[in-house]
């Protein structure tokens, strides 16, 4: 990572029905600092997303997934299945962890 082991992402999934879920993350050391999760999509009920944001904002990244799990009954998307969602997370965590592996060259 940087000099100050902070990292900052944005990527971009698109559902075949034709929603994007876009995040924003900031992750410092082994720490979640930041996340936004925003696109074209519909969550029910409306106020859970910012709600899901602030509890994964300042967490260790190994506590990311307990959380989702803590949602899993509480959002309700339509067009998409909450897997779908829950699995973006996780696939730009690993890619985090995949980049900060290979440019240290362990």
């Amino acid at each position: 990572m940087s000099k100050i082991d902070c990292r900052e992402i944005n990527r971009v999934k698109r559902i075949p029905i034709g929603k994007t879920i876009e995040l924003y993350l900031k992750i410092c050391r082994d720490k979640l600092e930041d996340i936004v999760i925003s696109g074209d999509f519909f969550a029910h009920p409306e106020e859970i997303i910012d709600e899901l944001e602030r509890e994964l904002r300042n967490i260790e990244l190994n506590e990311v997934n307990n959380i989702l799990e803590k949602y899993r009954d509480k959002i309700k998307f339509t067009g998409f299945d909450y897997n779908v969602f829950k699995e973006f997370i996780n696939e730009v965590l690993k890619e985090v962890y995949s980049n900060e592996y290979l440019s240290r060259g362990d």
